[in-house]
């Protein structure tokens, strides 16, 4: 059994023809499927009788269900270079698994990334960082400490 193109799927033209204004190769996303589901449009202006292009002069790539499952989140997508990508464990996922806070994040960023994006000047960032929590936690009283009068 042949999977039929539904609204959403990527298809790529396989018999063109010179009545068709499709090329050869050319993929198209589905807008819609005639009840019958022989013939697709391609956008919301064409009309069956003006465009409607013959189900089989296509076969589906990527069906609808697979572009949404191949689809970037925001744990995949990274702004502005590729510096994290190639880690195991993105940092931000470490951070956010061992409930860092925001200076130890900063500190896990920066050493995490500067062989490939900041060089020393990172692991000096991450030295900045750590001399910060130092002097920050050096100020906070020590719970465990016993008050002598």
């Amino acid at each position: 059994m042949t999977y039929k193109p539904q609204v959403g799927d990527t298809v790529e033209c396989v018999d063109a023809h010179a009545s068709w204004r499709h090329t050869k190769g050319q993929r198209l996303v589905v807008h819609s499927v005639s009840a019958c589901g022989y013939y697709l449009r391609f956008n919301a202006r064409e009309t069956l009788e003006q465009n409607g292009c013959p189900a089989q002069r296509y076969r589906v790539v990527q069906p609808a269900s697979a572009a949404v499952a191949a689809s970037a989140t925001a744990l995949t997508t990274q702004v502005g270079g590729g510096h994290y990508k190639d880690c195991a464990i993105q940092p931000v996922e470490f951070i956010h698994a061992n409930g860092l806070n925001f200076i130890e994040g900063c500190v896990v960023k920066y050493v995490s990334r500067w062989r490939k994006k900041g060089g020393i000047q990172d692991l000096k960032k991450a030295r900045h960082f750590l001399d910060m929590l130092i002097e920050l936690e050096g100020k906070t009283p020590d719970p465990t400490a016993t008050v002598t009068a």
